[in-house]
């Protein structure tokens, strides 16, 4: 999928970036959850922190979109 070759984080093989968007869309995860949260999302907006996939915003394609909660 997409031709680009994998990277590491902490020593371990992940997916590049388009494979990650994919698989996202596909399972309804976020790539945090996918990577198995390495960083803590806040939304851009209101400061919520977005510790569940459940209260990520997605964009009109129905990917999430890690940058706000579903409210903003």
């Amino acid at each position: 999928m997409g031709g680009k070759t994998a990277g590491k984080i902490d020593g371990k093989t992940v997916p590049n970036t388009e494979t990650l968007k994919l698989l996202s869309k596909e399972f309804g995860v976020s790539i945090n959850t996918l990577l198995g949260a390495p960083r803590k999302l806040i939304c851009q907006c209101c400061g919520m922190p977005l510790e569940d996939d459940r209260i990520i915003s997605h964009d009109s394609d129905g990917t999430l979109n890690e940058d706000y909660c579903k409210w903003c």
